[in-house]
């Protein structure tokens, strides 16, 4: 109907995009995929089948009962639909990659109606366009993901006084230079100012049940001699460890701007766009504005996955070297009009 009207439309999976156009559209139709929220496992329990609608605590919920999980997304809220078809960075991309890496075989519908399964050996170009190309290709409605094996695992949520943050943004260069000996280390760093006021919080998560494994003593040496403000580092399941990174967010329709860059590897880098950032927040010191700027590694192990399995669209490589994905994000703290 909309093809022969000629009526622009967008799909939602989560909604937790703000770009215009993605998940919402003025003066057009949008496609809610919430519906289709299924999880699934193969009998044989080596693929999950998940509908595109479906959250992603919904489906750690119900992997970790069976000591399974996916490559997905780390916050609960995110629809699975959106972040898999964009990539998908996840706390365990050591063991393959992004969520895009991992779909097997993907339930889409065409322009013309027709729904297509489509896998490397069907259809090899539209599956490596759908693995990070985004979703203009075509409306999937299901992913048959690869599942791994993981039960509970170390990680949490630290907070550290200003102090702290350059020796924050050395363990991270230095860690990411060093991942080769180690990948199973994922860091999360964000610095920002609310109401005026600074803050940081530091996300680890190392995808086994070790607490401070030896990677994370060396690397992080020289944050080890600050007093954390709140520790929450602990063993737990892949469910507990992304509830609490989404229960960070704010809450609400909030009028949003977000950015992202990708950088090469180095603390200085880091440590100048934060102070950028810090400078120029000040000039909107107001309960009603809130501005992070979040850094996180994207190591040679984790690009190496790229180019497996078919392949994806990011034209990242090994070869690049150890980089750094820096998004910003700036929040008027007014609840938008609509929902979006």
């Amino acid at each position: 109907m909309s093809r022969k009207a000629q009526c622009p439309f967008a799909v939602r999976s989560g909604g937790h995009s703000t770009t215009p156009g993605s998940s919402n559209i003025e003066d057009g139709i949008v496609i809610d995929l919430r519906g289709f929220n299924e999880v699934e496992l193969s009998r044989d329990k080596k693929i999950a089948v998940v509908g595109s609608g479906a959250k992603w605590a919904e489906v750690y919920q119900f992997l970790d009962q069976h000591k399974l999980t996916v490559i997905g997304g780390r916050d609960p809220h995110v629809g699975v639909g959106g972040l898999t078809v964009g990539g998908g960075i996840s706390f365990v991309s050591s063991f393959g990659g992004f969520a895009c890496d991992n779909v097997l075989k993907y339930h889409i519908m065409m322009a013309d109606g027709q729904i297509l399964k489509v896998t490397h050996q069907s259809h090899p170009l539209l599956y490596f366009a759908l693995r990070g190309g985004g979703n203009n290709f075509g409306i999937v409605l299901h992913f048959e993901f690869q599942t791994y094996s993981l039960g509970d695992f170390w990680g949490g949520r630290l907070m550290y006084r200003p102090e702290a943050n350059e020796a924050i943004s050395r363990g991270l260069a230095l860690y990411n230079e060093r991942a080769p000996e180690d990948p199973n280390l994922a860091i999360i760093t964000t610095f920002g100012t609310r109401a005026g006021n600074p803050f940081n919080n530091v996300f680890f998560h190392y995808s086994k049940p070790i607490a401070y494994p030896p990677i994370f003593n060396e690397t992080f040496k020289d944050l080890l001699e600050f007093e954390p403000v709140m520790n929450r580092l602990r063993i737990a399941s892949m469910s507990n460890h992304t509830t609490e990174l989404g229960a960070g967010g704010m809450t609400g329709n909030y009028n949003q701007l977000f950015l992202t860059l990708t950088i090469k590897n180095n603390a200085e880098i880091q440590d100048r766009m934060t102070a950028i950032l810090a400078e120029e927040t000040k000039k909107a010191e107001t309960q009603i504005f809130q501005s992070i700027a979040s850094f996180q590694p994207l190591t040679t192990p984790i690009s190496s996955h790229f180019s497996k399995k078919g392949g994806n669209a990011l034209n990242v490589s090994p070869n690049d070297g150890p980089l750094i994905g820096k998004f910003h994000i700036s929040t008027l703290c007014w609840e938008a009009k609509f929902h979006a």
